[in-house]
């Protein structure tokens, strides 16, 4: 099921699929620090890590960290439910680019996941080498050990969390009939609609949705992006594309009055935009066959959301040549030189999932969701009115084996936790992992606690992760506090919102 391929060797198959899917699952994961042991945390000045005098040295064989994409949502690893999402929505082909260091335990999830007894999708798993250093490089590798034996690529985050096994197939059925349309589509992206609205239909800025216990996004994944409304000629495309951060920077410090700049050329003479910042890029693209020629030209691109992306956005209409340092390559390659589009899909809004659980606030809000909608899948995933043509079902693909799930309190335990059922304890909104054993007393709310973590008596832990092999001593009380694997926390320790670390 699974082929580890080292960077020499090239992967020859009998059949080209039309689409592959292409899961980068290399990064350990930064912002989701400690849960992940990627990077150190800082304070809020950003000055010295944030390392508790309360966590002292605990032994566990699941205590180390590990990476963003193999960590549990309802119990199951993200990228574990990404694949059965992938596989469920019909593709043939499924290539994991992984780093070296993680290729052992990826390779391991693609033989022990469930994908189906009537599974027809091949899935490999490549190890990169060390001189990746980016998204652009590690489709470039993949590109190298492939070969020209790959059409049409579908690019997805191996931390993407997301439901209903019509999705993926809903964007790439736009980019093939893009293929069709008046210009080709180089790329397709798909964008999430995250807006929320009060009583009074008054946009929600993003500390009220977290106040809310919605999903908000940091300030630097906000983004202006303005699109065209679909015509009979052209589906709807990206014109814009720029982070809030960069726009609204004033370098000077003068008092700048932002401004949103777009080119004429990208533009048609009945064109009408939408610009919003309402719209989430969760970094799922398809790319024509051409953009490989493209990446292997320009060796400066090193990521595929920051560079290429918006190099693709900035040359809609001037042909495949602009887009190549040089006209020649287009040549060389056998390429048409003709004009292309950046083309979006909007998913509306609406109670369903499709983000990237990339920090600890999107990571707490995913596990949440996915519990709720396991016990009961919303008989609306959409809101009606947004916009967005999105008519293609949702049915869910959530499993989650050998859990007990408490719908009052909207919350699932795993095989193996002890608690006495009979103390005062309260549980809400949380996933409790595997072997847990909980004191009496305690209240949890808002909480993942992952597999083998002891909870002492009369202890409050509320938006918190746990990470595996954990103490927690008596009444402790921990408030959006992340404790990564094997930390010890001593009894009657109270702090908010910090990162405890295995000292």
């Amino acid at each position: 099921q699974h082929i580890a391929c080292s960077s020499d060797e090239t992967i020859m198959i009998s059949k080209m699929a039309e689409f592959t899917a292409v899961i980068l699952a290399a990064s350990q994961g930064d912002r989701l620090y400690p849960l992940t042991g990627a990077g150190l945390a800082m304070d809020d000045e950003g000055q010295e890590p944030i390392v508790e005098d309360v966590a002292t040295t605990a032994s566990s064989s699941n205590a180390k960290p590990i990476p963003k994409h193999l960590l549990p949502i309802g119990g199951e690893p993200i990228l574990a439910r990404l694949l059965q999402t992938v596989v469920a929505s019909g593709f043939e082909e499924c290539i994991i680019l992984a780093g070296a260091e993680m290729e052992a335990d990826i390779v391991a999830l693609t033989n022990t996941v469930d994908l189906g007894a009537k599974c027809d999708c091949t899935v490999d798993v490549i190890s990169l080498p060390p001189s990746c250093s980016g998204s652009a490089d590690a489709l470039r590798h993949l590109y190298s050990v492939k070969g020209e034996n790959i059409a049409d690529v579908v690019v997805i985050p191996g931390d993407l969390v997301v439901e209903g096994k019509g999705l993926l197939g809903w964007l790439v059925d736009a980019h093939r009939r893009a293929r069709y349309s008046k210009h080709a589509s180089a790329c397709t992206m798909l964008l999430s609609d995250v807006g929320e609205e009060d009583a009074d239909g008054m946009p929600l800025k993003e500390s009220a949705k977290a106040k809310k216990g919605g999903f908000a996004r940091d300030e630097e994944d906000i983004e202006f992006i303005a699109t065209t409304f679909p015509t009979l000629d052209c589906m709807r495309r990206v014109v814009l594309k720029q982070s809030k951060v960069d726009v609204e920077e004033d370098e000077d410090f003068v008092g700048k009055t932002p401004k949103l700049i777009i080119p004429k050329a990208k533009l048609d003479a009945t064109c009408c935009l939408n610009v919003r910042t309402d719209l989430l890029d969760i970094h799922v693209y398809v790319f024509a066959p051409w953009v490989h020629h493209l990446l292997n030209e320009r060796r400066n691109i090193t990521s595929l959301q920051e560079d290429l992306v918006p190099l693709l956005v900035s040359r809609q209409f001037s042909g495949v040549a602009s887009t190549f340092a040089n006209d020649t390559s287009v040549l060389n390659h056998n390429l048409k030189d003709e004009p292309f589009v950046v083309v979006a899909q909007i998913l509306p809004r609406g109670p369903r999932i499709a983000l990237r659980a990339c920090t600890i606030p999107s990571y707490l809000f995913a596990c949440r969701e996915i519990v709720a909608h396991s016990i009961k899948f919303p008989e609306n995933p959409l809101t009606p009115g947004f916009e967005g043509d999105f008519d293609t079902s949702l049915a869910s693909t959530l499993k989650t084996p050998n859990a007990t799930f408490q719908g009052k309190t909207n919350s699932v335990l795993l095989e193996g936790v002890e608690y006495d059922p009979k103390a005062k304890m309260t549980i809400k909104n949380s996933t409790i992992g595997r072997r847990v054993k909980i004191g009496i007393k305690c209240k949890l709310n808002n909480v993942v606690i992952m597999d083998d973590v002891d909870v002492g008596n009369e202890t409050i832990l509320q938006n918190t992760v746990v990470s595996a092999g954990c103490i927690i001593g008596d009444n402790c009380n921990l408030n959006d506090c992340q404790i990564g694997p094997g930390a010890q926390v001593e009894a009657f320790t109270k702090v908010k919102g910090e990162a405890i670390v295995k000292s």
